[in-house]
């Protein structure tokens, strides 16, 4: 269903104000670019095409589910109305980026800032939500600047250019993933003509046969003085080319600090680097851009036979491999854009290539950096040389005023061999350090992360090896410290047991063994508790995880509240830091005991609170409650039949009332003083008043004569025996009568 929203609608979530039937709707991608619709309505003679106007929304579906398009342009043709739109993200193209923190509040500022922080604060403001996964850190400063162009464009300070990314919309999230899609093993082939499959395979790049030059004049002798391809012979004629590596070269003297001690290593090192080109780099095979019309050819046997059925199954930003048909080459490549069919729900056109088209200013190519490792000045374009450095025995210096093609990554050290132990790499320039050892999903690069900036070391993840004690006794090391900019936090691996963490002088945190110990938050360097593990009082052989404080400390488990602070779900409060009138532990929410579980107090045996799956909670054992003990429905006391368990129904009544029980007998008299338990008088209160109850056995009258604080009088026919009740207010509750009780939602809650 194709819904139309008029322009001052912006409750998507609803229906739209119309419903349309258009004739097509084909809805294009392409990498950072963005999503467009072209829609074409006939003249109906209800007059709906005219409700598709400029700046309306029209909701469709897309291969990722719905989504929202601004029409922006309509055309008029004779037999056809033509409507344009593009993603609703294309509202900001003409919103300017704003910090409402600042005073100039077209100036918004990112900081030091990983790739999710820099698009929500771009996105801040908006009814937009910016996402990322790019890790890296970088920092901008967007003045006066369209929120779209500050994303995608092509300038220096676009996120584009700083982060890099690629672009994935849906409605209102706006999300730069590090790279689309994923490499699901799709295989097609090509290189057969096939009507509505164009193909473009560039083989003028390729070289199948490296003639290697290092430094001055060094090179491979002999009859074969160069090194072949694996598809050398794959192709009609053989594709040389002259690679100058020029950082290896033979040491002129002993003590020099450059260079290989042998012509023998030196040449090897020619022969090896020629062959990673091959292996790693592929420049021994043709590009490829394919581009197909799915709706022509969908059917068809060529079709099926060539291997290109799989394409309709992958989407944008894809890897797939492309094995030539006559050569047998395969090659990697990605889905750079497609059109698809709305009403259909079908691709009607998919484009593969090894060329993106967006935003990037991609590396040089291949082709150029086989050919070529000098930019226009003269200086060396470190990012080309390639092989194997001895760090203690070289000495390297990558500027940016020297390497000017190469502003971000001046030097590189790669092992592009997986089964290899030192498989990685490293890079520094004026981004940084950064490391990697891990691959794209395209393997045309990898998947770096920050290591050290010209800030210092705030590195998205540093991965420590083993470092011998030795140095440190050797005085190599003095210390192995790690702090943050300010230095008002240190990790101090300097001693001898363990980890320490200081804030702002003060001990935080230390790590012994198996224990990692906690101190006060208020830098007095305090000791308050740890998490380790332990062993059984008596018993070293059990072993336990445990939460323990010091004294003057306590443990609390709980969650941030909306005021912004925290509060306690339960704690443990030996010491009774926190308050004297709590217990050791303490519940501050509510709990809940599922499907039988049991909680056991004290005595595992006698005393425990369970709960049923058929409801209801059950306490063996003895319960105390200080307070007021309330209760939904009847209060049952369970005796033991000859029937079996029978419930007797409590007695209640709307005041706070306690009572007594006596028999006795008249005198000769007819007089009897009764007298008040003094310790049943502790609990309630006689000169409040009290009710007195009489049953006589035998025949006669009988009456209260007068009561006391302490006593009651009774009298009647001599020597007739009777039975008392007294009924007194319990005392502290003397006022207490129907007392409001507020359980909040606990008739849905079992305790």
């Amino acid at each position: 269903m194709i819904q139309v929203y008029n322009a001052g609608n912006t409750n998507f979530n609803v229906n739209g104000d119309m419903v349309i039937q258009p004739i097509s709707v084909i809805l294009s991608n392409q990498i950072n670019i963005i999503p467009s619709l072209e829609m074409e309505l006939s003249y109906d003679e209800y007059g709906v095409w005219e409700y598709v106007k400029e700046d309306c929304v029209i909701k469709c579906n897309t291969p990722y589910g719905e989504d929202l398009f601004r029409v922006y342009n309509t055309v008029k043709n004779d037999d056809t109305y033509t409507v344009y739109a593009k993603h609703i993200f294309s509202d900001l193209i003409d919103t300017v980026a704003k910090d409402m923190s600042n005073d100039d509040i077209c100036i918004v500022k990112t900081g030091n800032a990983t790739g999710q922080q820099a698009i929500a604060k771009l996105f801040n403001n908006t009814d937009f939500t910016g996402h990322s996964d790019i890790l890296k850190t970088d920092s901008v400063v967007w003045e006066r600047k369209y929120i779209t162009t500050a994303l995608l464009g092509n300038d220096d300070n676009s996120f584009l250019k700083r982060w890099g990314g690629e672009l994935y919309i849906n409605k209102f999230d706006v999300y730069m993933y590090n790279q689309l899609g994923s490499d699901n093993n799709t295989l097609i082939s090509y290189g057969k003509n096939l009507e509505s499959i164009e193909e473009e395979i560039k083989i003028d790049e390729v070289v199948t046969r490296i003639i290697p030059v290092g430094a001055n004049g060094l090179r491979l002798t002999g009859q074969t003085p160069w090194i072949d391809s694996p598809n050398i012979n794959k192709y009609s004629n053989i594709k040389e080319k002259v690679v100058e590596f020029s950082n290896v070269k033979v040491k002129e003297k002993p003590e020099d600090e450059e260079g290989f001690a042998t012509i023998d290593l030196a040449r090897a090192e020619l022969i090896r680097l020629s062959n990673l080109m091959f292996s790693e780099q592929h420049v021994d095979t043709p590009s490829v851009n394919i581009k197909t019309n799915m709706t022509d050819i969908r059917d068809s046997i060529e079709y099926q036979q060539l291997g290109y059925s799989g394409v309709e199954k992958i989407g944008l930003g894809d890897t797939v491999t492309c094995r030539h048909y006559k050569l047998g080459i395969e090659t990697k490549a990605r889905v750079i854009s497609y059109k698809w069919d709305v009403l259909t729900e079908k691709f009607v056109e998919i484009e593969i290539g090894d060329t993106q088209l967006n935003y990037f200013d991609k590396q040089t190519d291949i082709s150029n950096k086989v050919s070529k490792v000098l930019n226009d000045n003269g200086n060396v374009i470190a990012e080309y040389v390639q092989g194997i450095i001895d760090a203690t025995k070289s000495k390297f210096r990558a500027l940016k005023d020297v390497a000017q093609t190469q502003h971000i990554r001046a030097m590189l050290f790669e092992d592009l061999d997986s089964s290899s132990p030192t498989f990685g790499a490293m890079c520094c320039g004026t981004a940084g350090f950064e490391i990697s050892n891990k691959r794209n999903s395209d393997d045309t690069d990898w998947n770096w992360t920050t290591f050290g900036t010209g800030k210092g070391f705030v590195a998205d993840c540093i991965t420590a090896g083993t470092i011998n004690a030795n140095l440190i006794k050797a005085g190599i090391l003095s210390a192995i410290k790690i702090q943050n900019q300010d230095g008002s936090f240190i990790m101090d691996l300097g001693g001898t047991g363990g980890l320490t963490c200081k804030r702002n002088g003060q001990n935080s945190l230390s790590i012994e063994g198996s224990h990692i110990n906690f101190y006060r938050f208020d830098d007095s360097g305090k000791y308050s508790g740890s998490i380790g593990t332990t062993t059984i009082i008596g018993d070293n052989t059990k072993q336990a995880i445990n939460i323990y404080n010091d004294k003057g400390s306590y443990v609390t488990i709980g969650y941030i509240g909306g005021d912004g602070n925290i509060h306690s779900y339960m704690d443990f409060d030996e010491s009774q830091v926190e308050s004297t009138n709590k217990r050791s532990i303490n519940f501050w929410k509510n709990a809940m005991l599922h499907n039988g579980a049991c909680l056991y107090i004290g005595d595992v045996d006698n005393c425990y609170l369970t709960s049923s799956s058929t409801g209801g909670a059950y306490l063996g054992g003895d319960m105390y409650v200080s307070g007021t003990l309330s209760a939904g429905g009847s209060k049952t006391r369970v005796v033991d039949t000859s029937q079996g368990k029978r419930g007797l129904n409590a007695y209640e009544t709307p005041n706070a009332l306690f009572a007594d029980y006596g028999h006795d007998t008249l005198d000769s008299n007819g007089e009897c003083t009764i007298n008040i338990d003094t310790l049943f008088l502790e609990t309630v209160t006689a000169s409040e008043g009290y009710e007195v109850f009489l049953t006589k056995y035998g025949k006669g009258d009988i009456w209260v004569e007068e009561t006391n604080d302490t006593n009651f009088k009774v009298c009647g026919e001599p020597n007739l025996k009777f039975s008392w009740n007294i009924v007194l207010k319990q005392k502290g509750y003397e006022n207490t009568r129907l007392q409001k009780i507020d359980v909040g939602d606990a008739k849905n809650e079992t305790i």
